[in-house]
């Protein structure tokens, strides 16, 4: 098989790392942007070939770096739980077990708000300064929570984000977990409600708890605010996940974080593998897009792969590709809204040997990402009756992965972490084929419907909910 040759990208693609931009103007002496977060954006190859049109793929990569040792932040948590009939008997047990222990996990800095929601939404804590608060009388009210009705989340939702709108903090770091195990009664205004969170900086983290719980929204919820979702099948590891989330939130770098994106003359966006709808250019022009970014904890990296599409162009000139601009607010010395610059531009070129030159690492994240979008494509048709094209998607998607693995089999020294990725992404839709073949043979309720519990049914939705669960962890975040 021929090999290609790989390329520096500083050498022939320019890239632009840093610089820093602070809104909150006005104070006497602002203070300095600690250099913690840094922005790359690396081609997928060293140049364009002339006179002819081309899909170029850009990573765009933020990563952190440690918090300085007397760095401290408070947390404003605002917990909602679901309490409705579904978490009778030993998931309430569970959930009860796991707020007592992230009440105990809280320092005399934090600030706590704990609503749940069955048929309707209940105030059981409200925003309270952990110094301030009577632990015992609150570990009382958690004893008193039970599970009843039905599911109405938006209720929940919206009675939480009007007690912390109520009681805007300065300097904490601000989050919502959201614990659910069922499918809300009406979704409708949740996306509003989100965006609300998400403007007055709230990120958004989900639990998925079983195997009944709507994966699709929960997930959205969470990349359109910032936050990031879980899949949480046996309840004894529900404070545990609830606990580190904490604990992600204490050593938080960037906060609210955005990607700006625009191209230059003769490129237009394609898509945001996993953020945005596919030919996002040819429906709106695709010159510009923003999207919600995850938060970013110290040693966290995130990535994101941008398709773009080149008009044809003449060789020994040099396209302007891409700008990408991250907006974020600082978590690790206050030093208000920050910002990182990058940009890409590429040599035109008849050259073979220098089009041959490529960036394997870029490749391999780009289908990748590619696979774990369609993972969660795939499920979102399989829960609208739409089984052969969910199958189809997954075909495609592990067809291209085997070909990745075996077009870079040399070069796995080079990039062990992203051909063990694709391998285990890769083996996870073969899985989740395996199961849609079985889950066609249970009959099955009605689009939206719940599992029936039937044993092909019943592995098809633990197989997606974790696919599910992977594959936005994939697309969020990289420790």
């Amino acid at each position: 098989m021929p090999r290609t040759r790989r390329f520096v990208p500083h050498v022939l693609a320019l890239v632009l790392v840093g610089g820093w931009l602070s809104i909150f103007g006005g104070a006497d002496d602002p203070k300095a942007d600690p250099e913690l977060v840094t922005l790359t954006a690396t081609p997928d190859r060293s140049a364009l070939e002339a006179d002819i049109a081309a899909t170029i793929v850009v990573r765009v990569g933020l990563a952190a770096d440690a918090r300085p040792q007397d760095a401290t932040i408070g947390v404003n948590l605002g917990l909602l739980l679901d309490t409705s009939g579904s978490m009778a008997g030993d998931p309430i047990e569970q959930a009860r077990a796991a707020v007592h222990a992230l009440v105990e996990e809280l320092r005399p800095i934090d600030r706590l708000t704990i609503v749940t929601f069955d048929s309707r939404a209940q105030l059981v804590q409200p925003m309270t300064l952990i110094d301030d608060a009577d632990l015992d009388d609150l570990h009382d009210r958690i004893d008193a929570i039970e599970a009843r009705g039905t599911t109405d989340m938006a209720a929940g939702l919206g009675t939480l984000l009007q007690q912390l709108h109520a009681n805007p903090t300065v300097g904490d770091l601000d989050r919502i977990v959201l614990v659910s195990d069922g499918v809300p009664n009406d979704p409708s205004t949740i996306p509003s409600q989100v965006e609300s969170a998400r403007m007055a900086g709230f990120a958004i983290t989900t639990l998925g708890v079983g195997l009944e719980y709507d994966e699709l929204l929960l997930g959205t919820v969470a990349r359109d605010s910032g936050g990031k979702f879980h899949h949480v099948e046996h309840g004894e590891s529900l404070g545990e996940t609830v606990i580190a989330e904490l604990v992600g939130a204490q050593r938080q770098i960037a906060g609210n974080v955005r990607l700006d994106l625009s191209t230059g003359p003769g490129v237009t966006l394609r898509r945001i593998v996993g953020h945005s709808p596919p030919n996002l250019g040819m429906a709106s022009g695709g010159h510009s897009y923003t999207i919600v970014l995850a938060e970013l904890a110290e040693g966290e990296a995130q990535e994101v792969f941008v398709e773009v599409d080149v008009a044809p162009a003449k060789a020994g000139t040099t396209l302007e590709l891409l700008d990408a601009i991250v907006s974020f607010d600082d978590r690790a010395a206050g030093s208000g809204r920050l910002e990182r610059r990058g940009f890409v531009a590429m040599p035109v070129s008849r050259d073979r040997e220098v089009l041959a030159m490529r960036s394997t690492d870029v490749e391999l994240g780009a289908v990748g990402a590619r696979a774990a979008a369609a993972t969660i494509d795939a499920i979102a048709l399989s829960r609208q009756g739409d089984i052969d094209a969910a199958d189809v998607l997954l075909n495609e998607n592990e067809i291209a992965l085997k070909y990745s693995l075996a077009n870079n089999a040399e070069d796995v020294t080079k990039a062990p972490t992203l051909m063990r990725q694709n391998d285990q992404i890769g083996r996870q839709i073969g899985q989740m084929r395996e199961e849609l073949r079985n889950y066609r043979a249970v009959p099955q309720p009605k689009a939206g419907g719940e599992p029936s519990g039937a044993g092909g049914s019943e592995q098809w939705y633990r197989v997606t909910k974790e696919a599910n669960a992977a594959s936005i962890e994939m697309l969020q975040a990289h420790k």
